[in-house]
């Protein structure tokens, strides 16, 4: 039984990876998760009245913002999981001897849950299931999505509800609309769906070709049973899920492991099976929960796994210099593709599960379409274990856990992988990255600001969307313009002709063409973005319009080529002391203006020709004089939107809580050291506003 610190660290720990998750990005697979997740539900069982707010058993993640908010008339809960097929046959069997007389099987789908709200046929809403009861608002999007009827044919008040998926034939496609754009492939389906469906562009959701599948009628209906309803929408004209109804505890088992061998020849993804008592009176009967209905279960799948032969480790350079290890292994077929390397996430990984050539290694996808090696035969470790391990300390050790020896002739004559020590592009030494605070991070990375590897990554940052946003300009492009020798710094884009790009990229006139209008219409940028653009440490999304504003406040670049003495003060005296004004610390305006000193003759090449030179003006000054920063995280609040919202309304951003900011969003997971250091500037004197989850209100009316 775990304590009830154990049970708080667990609390915590759920609540992350369940937020990662929403976001699409699975950070331990389902049965690390389910399982840790069955002992936090087992304390609160056993101890009641130790339960915290912030328990995962408490909430359903969700992460939209910026939308109207909508508390549900009718709660949109989750589904209990019975995990495997025994603990499904275990359930149904109460259920059957509980007095129901059918139960109906449908696929669970893996998307976005969307209720639609109909009146008189008309339908006036669509909302998502959010969080506490309280969804977005999403009605002009969901009027671009396929499937979504405008009208229907009952009257009255009626709310449907169903899944917003992205079928395969149509998440492929746009990934590589995306990769061409410039944009971030969706890492799978889900995380396509929900990304696109709680975007502000409407355009966007209808190009995305999002579906709806219907497969619940929670009020308005005239019909008795489950299945009934799923008839009547299907005649309405949605699309349902494959759909069955049993009577009795043996057709019901061979159903669901029927309905599972078909898994993979489905359009859409799934995550299980949901089984439904059919009689809406028995469903009555069994009543809810504040997590969940009684009279539904969610079977999930356990993934399909191979176990094959690794034949060496790739070395892939990324951006800002990170060097992660690929497994290169025999093709195996997964979901019903052939899958022959991954992407292991970090080295201590590879360490951890002792991993050598020839070696016996376990795989799977994850969410049915990023491969991912999960284990190793020969020394029974996997990333799941390490994922645990790492859970109850900062950086786990690979030192400090005990290594693997191998106990066999045939065993020893192979070299278990390491950490490559120089980077395979420059020859550089490699590290640990190390963050601001000098605590010591898990990427193995390469810091010469030189290094090939490291100019590419930062010129595919430069196009991409959050930056310069050039559209159709990609990785692949970045690179064979690299390689033709007609990219090494930001300016060389805005020397670029249509010939270049036809003999380095093979593209056509026409096409060619296109990508020169949109870097020539990249000039009309805000200072911001070009900042943000040169992939300067520190210097994001966050800080970048500071640093922008700064050099408004000096003057502009004009004394910043020749470092002018003007009343004896030089042009990085005054950036630094604007900077220190508006709570840039010293760091950060070190790092913006070495980057100047050590790109001199390339950034006077891109400021002589008005490259992104605008300063975005604020839209009101209703947050004038406030140097705002956000910690931690807000549930209706993103960090982009806040930056966004303090910039115009005349504020400025700064990096760190300093004696020059003066407005904190003191969000959850902040930590002490921040709330110290508040308490420790307003004992000093400073006057610092604090908004929390619980006052942000009073933090936006100040925009009303």
């Amino acid at each position: 039984m775990l304590s009830l610190n154990e049970y708080a660290a667990l609390c915590e720990t759920l609540t992350g990876w369940a937020k990662a998750y929403a976001a699409g990005n699975q950070v331990v697979s389902d049965e690390v998760y389910d399982a840790n997740y069955v002992k936090l539900k087992e304390f609160e069982a056993n101890n009641p009245s130790f339960i915290l707010d912030t328990s995962p058993t408490r909430h359903v993640e969700d992460g939209a913002t910026g939308f109207r908010k909508v508390v549900h008339e009718i709660p949109m809960i989750s589904i209990d999981d019975a995990h495997g097929i025994d603990a499904t046959r275990e359930w149904a069997e109460k259920m059957f001897a509980a007095g129901v007389k059918q139960m109906e099987l449908e696929y669970k789908l893996d998307g976005v849950s969307l209720a639609l709200k109909y009146k008189d046929g008309h339908m006036l809403d669509s909302i998502t299931r959010g969080q506490d009861n309280v969804g977005d608002s999403v009605f002009e999007n969901a009027l671009r999505v396929k499937g979504v009827h405008h009208t229907i044919t009952l009257p009255g008040d009626v709310e449907i509800r169903g899944e917003t998926v992205l079928k395969y034939d149509d998440f492929y496609p746009l990934n590589e609309k995306r990769e061409v754009e410039g944009k971030k492939p969706f890492a799978n389906p889900r995380a396509g769906a929900t990304g696109t469906l709680k975007t502000h562009d409407p355009d966007e959701v209808e190009s995305s070709n999002l579906s709806f599948v219907a497969y619940l009628i929670v009020k308005g209906s005239p019909r008795h049973t489950h299945d009934e309803d799923i008839e009547l929408l299907k005649n309405m004209g949605f699309e349902v899920p494959e759909h069955h109804v049993v009577d009795n505890i043996e057709d019901l088992v061979r159903v669901a492991e029927e309905m599972r061998s078909r898994r993979y020849e489905l359009p859409y993804p799934i995550d299980g099976i949901v089984l439904k008592v059919n009689d809406k009176d028995d469903q009555a009967r069994f009543g809810i929960t504040s997590k969940s209905p009684n009279y539904y279960k969610a079977y999930k799948f356990p993934p399909e796994e191979k176990v094959t032969t690794l034949r060496g480790i790739r070395l892939s350079m990324g951006m800002h210099g990170a060097v992660t290890p690929v497994a290169l292994f025999d093709p195996v077929e997964l979901a019903m593709t052939t899958v022959k390397q991954s992407t292991i996430h970090n080295w201590d990984i590879v360490e951890y599960m002792g991993l050598f050539e020839g070696c016996h290694i376990t795989v799977r996808k994850s969410g049915d379409i990023i491969p991912e090696v999960v284990g190793c035969v020969e020394t029974g470790r996997t990333a799941d274990m390490y994922e645990a391990e790492r859970g109850r300390c900062d950086r786990l050790k690979i030192s400090h856990v005990d290594p693997w020896v191998p106990s066999t002739d045939t065993e020893r004559q192979y070299k278990r992988y390491l950490r490559p020590v120089k980077c395979p592009e420059c020859g550089s030494e490699l590290h640990c990255q190390v963050n601001s605070e000098g605590k010591e991070l898990i990427a193995w990375v390469c810091e010469n600001a030189d290094c090939k590897s490291q100019i590419g990554g930062k010129l595919v940052n430069f196009v991409s969307r959050n930056c310069m946003n050039i559209m159709g300009i990609g990785e692949k492009m970045v690179e064979q313009l690299m390689e033709a020798g007609k990219l090494k710094f930001f300016n060389d884009f805005y020397h670029l002709r249509a010939t270049d790009i036809m003999e380095a990229c093979g593209k056509r006139e026409a096409e060619a063409n296109k990508k020169i209008q949109a870097i020539e219409k990249s000039k009309d940028n805000y200072l911001h973005q070009l900042i943000e653009g040169f992939s300067i440490p520190g210097l994001g999304h966050q800080v970048a319009p500071a640093i922008a504003e700064c050099v408004r406040m000096v003057g502009g670049f004009g004394r910043l080529f020749t470092y002018q003495i003007e009343d004896g003060k030089s042009f990085d005296e005054d950036f630094r002391r604007a900077a220190s004004e508006l709570g840039v610390s010293d760091k950060l305006a070190n790092e913006f203006l070495l980057f100047i000193c050590n790109n001199i003759h390339g950034f006077r090449d891109i400021v002589s020709m008005k490259v992104a030179q605008k300063i975005k003006e604020a839209k009101s000054a209703k947050l004038a004089g406030k140097v705002c920063i956000m910690t931690g995280t807000f549930d209706r609040l993103e960090r982009d939107v806040f930056k966004e919202m303090v910039t115009a309304n005349g504020g400025t951003i700064c990096s760190s809580i300093t004696k020059k900011c003066n407005l904190v969003l003191m969000g959850d997971g902040a930590g002490p050291s921040k709330v110290q250091k508040i308490d420790e500037l307003r004992r000093a004197g400073q006057l610092i506003d604090v908004y929390t989850p619980k006052t942000l209100d009073k933090f936006l009316a100040l925009l009303d």
